[in-house]
């Protein structure tokens, strides 16, 4: 009987070292990115541990399994096999926490299945590993000592017995002794006796949502998305009123006088508001933007729809946002039918095409090309100067946008075309003739920013005095956010806020809009500028119609919905808090038990936006008939 309770203590003490392992990572998330959480307190470690609980069930389970066997019989082989699965469930436990350590600033979520899609489309991921490790070296280092720390504490824990023969008197013993361990194991992995399994979406029960990555890990909210089975069809309301809150099927009133005006779209990378608008004192990282922005009309209240950008560049070029975990051109619905502002103004007579200096494949944007009807993709394939490949991502935007520049110039009038900048993404990497030009940021991401704002000046001296100049409208936006040094950019509100900047030489369009606009808002926004007049899908709309605007995000299935001077976050149909943005841009105050007028106002539109994307997407309607 001793041995017994011998094997059943020494598992329990593994299990509280694998427990102690993922409270470790938890501690060191917040130790590398504490600015982005907000009255953390010991109450939010302790309740991470049940998500630490269900994750240990599902990634230490062949360990489980093994030592379930134990009871029964411990020969050497087994005892092997038992402390190497623990090890290799130790090792992918830590590196997901680990990836996620750094790679939350760009994200601010944790990160889940949608990883391994990421990691398999293309091969800029094997690339950049190497920049990885140099540029996140601590992390690298701290992974690396934990491994060897559960190795040493797992030799200090383990105990050597003969393999003996199963006693007649403790068949009973053992018996009930297994199935409490399945049982317990069981729970464990469900994260208590509720009816519905724990999910990531339980962790917003207790915490605010912008704490929400904080309590859960990795390595869980990867399981629990994995074999996700997608939207859920919703009706609450009837179509009716979803359609009249949010209609997706536009049709601009009056007569209009279709103009054939060109349409390029720069889709700036990782560029957040503060670039375009910095603060008193602050050094102006993109002057040549801002010189655009006294003869230019500008929307400086405009926000993201998502933090990646496979779900940015279908909501600004699309108006179809990706309101689900992983990116929709990779998902279940990828079959559906999309439509984009390529495919609608074919119609017209227009040429489109889409440039990116990275690699072809690279986070599926050609696949996204072909099944939104664009005419072309363009990637470093396609560039002339292979030599120009800087070593880990793609085609230096200086070089590049010259090479775009040149394109344009053959093109057949009318045409549509986009361009995704790509230097100030990570590594942001410079040119070495630039490298002494662009030093003075705080951050290799401030001078990558710089950069890349030099070569879109340089782009436009490449076309000065080309005739496509005053029949363009030059639009300007971001595909997300990236990191940032201020409180207010790495909140759930600031981290979405990306410039919108619509430049038109031919004509007097000039002004600013300080309503709410979102990526959606984009496409609807040029076809009103272009007197377009047939019926078009949108889920977003011509901010040069509508009075007012909206914005909708998720964030870690917690729904974020922002019009009218407030910030609503919800999940399902309970709100869980309401920000007034004027005056609490650092969401400190939450007004769900004041404003409750406002609270159930922003909720009920908040659901009526989320049937209409749930149903649509569900049923394949993102198109007109």
């Amino acid at each position: 009987m001793n041995d017994l309770w011998e094997t059943l203590h020494l598992f329990l003490k593994r299990t509280l070292l694998a427990l102690g392992l993922l409270s470790l990572c938890r501690v060191l998330f917040f130790v590398f990115n504490p600015g982005h959480f907000t009255g953390v307190g010991f109450d939010v470690f302790i309740y991470g541990i049940r998500f630490d609980l269900s994750a240990y069930f599902y990634w230490y389970l062949p360990f489980i399994i093994v030592s379930i066997i134990g009871i029964w019989t411990n020969p050497n082989w087994l005892r092997l096999a038992k402390e190497y699965l623990f090890y290799l469930s130790s090792a992918l436990v830590a590196l997901f926490n680990c990836i996620d350590i750094p790679y939350f600033r760009f994200t601010y979520k944790r990160s889940t299945a949608d990883l391994f899609t990421t990691v398999s489309t293309g091969d800029d991921v094997l690339t950049l590993i190497p920049k990885f490790f140099t540029d996140f070296w601590p992390v690298v280092i701290i992974y690396l000592a934990m491994i060897w720390g559960i190795s040493w504490a797992y030799k200090k824990l383990k105990i050597y017995r003969p393999p003996r023969v199963v006693q007649e008197k403790l068949i009973i013993a053992k018996s009930v002794t297994t199935v409490l361990v399945i049982s317990l194991m069981i729970i464990i992995g469900r994260g208590g006796f509720q009816l519905i399994p724990l999910n990531i979406i339980d962790a917003s029960k207790k915490v605010k949502a912008q704490n929400v990555p904080l309590v859960l890990n990795t390595p869980f909210t990867i399981v629990r998305t994995i074999s996700q089975k997608g939207l859920k069809p919703l009706n609450d309301f009837t179509q009716v009123e979803v359609d009249q809150s949010f209609p997706v099927k536009k049709q601009f009133q009056g007569e209009r006088e279709f103009k054939k005006k060109n349409v390029v779209i720069f889709i700036l990378e990782s560029f957040s508001n503060e670039f375009i608008f910095p603060d008193a004192g602050e050094p102006n990282l993109a002057p040549f933007l801002s010189s655009l922005l006294i003869k230019s009309y500008t929307f400086d209240h405009c926000y993201a729809n998502g933090k990646k950008s496979i779900e940015g560049i279908p909501s600004i070029l699309s108006s179809i946002p990706t309101l689900m975990n992983g990116a929709m051109i990779n998902s279940r619905y990828a079959g559906n039918r999309l439509g984009s502002i390529a495919s609608i103004l074919k119609e017209n007579g227009y040429h489109s095409s889409f440039y990116h200096g990275g690699k072809n494949g690279t986070m599926s944007f050609d696949s996204y090309c072909a099944a939104a009807g664009f005419d072309k993709y363009v990637g470093m394939n396609e560039y002339p100067t292979p030599a120009d490949y800087d070593g880990a991502w793609g085609i230096p935007d200086e070089p590049f946008l010259q090479f775009y520049a040149d394109e344009l110039t053959k093109m057949d009038q009318p045409f549509v075309s986009s361009v995704f900048t790509l230097s100030s993404h990570h590594p942001f990497i410079i040119p070495e003739q630039y490298q002494q030009m662009f030093n003075k940021g705080k951050t290799d991401l401030e001078n990558s920013i710089s950069y890349t704002d030099y070569s879109i000046e340089q782009f436009f001296k490449k076309l000065e005095g080309s005739p496509i100049m005053e029949n363009t409208i030059f639009v300007f936006t971001s595909d997300h956010t990236s990191t940032s040094r201020k409180k207010y950019y790495r909140n759930s509100l600031g981290n979405f806020r990306i410039p919108l900047i619509i430049y038109s030489p031919g004509d007097s369009l000039i002004g600013i809009d300080h309503t709410v606009t979102q990526q959606l808002d984009i496409m609807p926004s040029i076809l009103d500028l272009l007197g377009y007049q047939q019926p078009f899908f949108a889920f977003g709309q011509s901010k040069f119609s509508a009075n007012n605007g909206f914005s909708f995000q998720v964030i870690n299935e917690v729904d974020q919905f922002i019009k009218d001077g407030y910030l609503l976050q919800s999940r399902g149909d309970e709100a869980l808090g309401l920000y007034q943005i004027q005056t609490d841009s650092l969401l400190t105050e939450n007004l769900i038990h004041k404003e409750l007028e406002i609270t159930q106002k922003h909720l009920t539109l908040s659901r009526q936006f989320r049937q209409q994307y749930n149903n649509r997407v569900i049923n394949n309607e993102l198109h007109l008939e």
